[in-house]
């Protein structure tokens, strides 16, 4: 992990400051990285390049780490990751049967987070 990058997206784009958040910014980061988390580990947006468990938290929680290693983040990375978002990816994950759909996050700038497709398409 290197901090001195964005810590969500992890990389080095002259396109986008940085933001360093205030502690309220970190905690609100913490609950929708979490929340993403419980509804489906495989649930974040696919330019967020960074392992919730592994990268983000060493042991004291999200928002602390994040603190303690001064960290920042692309305003841009954050949005992808904000709690309406997280309201969507909900919202998505009710309606879809578990038996003929999947979830899968897109891999382009669009809007929407995630992509419904039968599961014939994804085999």
């Amino acid at each position: 992990m290197n901090w001195g990058l964005c810590c969500l997206c992890q990389s080095d784009t002259t396109q986008e400051a940085l933001q360093t958040p205030k502690e309220e910014g970190l905690i609100s980061l913490e609950r929708d990285l979490n929340d993403f988390n419980a509804i489906n580990p495989n649930t974040l947006p696919s330019n967020i390049n960074v392992s919730i468990s592994q990268q983000l938290n060493d042991g004291l929680g999200i928002a602390a780490t994040l603190k303690s290693h001064n960290a920042q983040y692309h305003k841009t990375c954050r949005r992808y990751c904000s709690s309406s978002r997280v309201k969507r990816a909900r919202e998505v994950i009710t309606k879809i049967p578990a038996r003929t759909m999947y979830l899968v996050p897109t891999n382009s700038d669009h809007l929407e987070i995630f992509t419904l497709r039968p599961i014939a398409s994804i085999v």
